[in-house]
């Protein structure tokens, strides 16, 4: 132990100033570390941009990526026109997944008629 007591106040002093600022930095950190983490979702999941990902995907037939940006736009802006704009783009997607599977069932099927002809 420290047996100067004038020397052991200012320990104790220096201490508690840098055990005092590394709380208010941990806090200050936080709240401006929230802030940012929410404008950022606000950009990143903006709806608009999620329905024009969407219908961009949809467009070149990738219908995969069209339902994961749809489901994340239903997901974070439920209550938004554009919400309401992606369940048609989603039934229109769905109509045609039907359509494709369709045509690759019959194609399927013909194929294995053709291998049972050449058998």
């Amino acid at each position: 132990m420290i047996k100067n007591e004038k020397t052991r106040d200012w320990v104790n002093r220096i201490v508690s100033l840098v055990i005092a600022g590394g709380l208010m930095f941990l806090i200050m950190n936080y709240g401006v570390a929230e802030k940012i983490r929410k404008e950022l979702d606000e950009c990143k999941y903006e709806a608009t941009g999620l329905l024009n990902d969407a219908k961009a995907s949809f467009e070149y037939k990738d219908y995969y990526n069209a339902k994961r940006t749809l489901d994340t736009l239903f997901e974070k802006r439920p209550g938004s026109n554009e919400a309401v704009e992606g369940k048609k783009l989603y039934a229109q997607m769905e109509a045609a997944q039907k359509e494709l599977d369709t045509k690759w069932e019959a194609a399927v099927g013909r194929i294995r008629e053709e291998w049972e002809k050449q058998k």
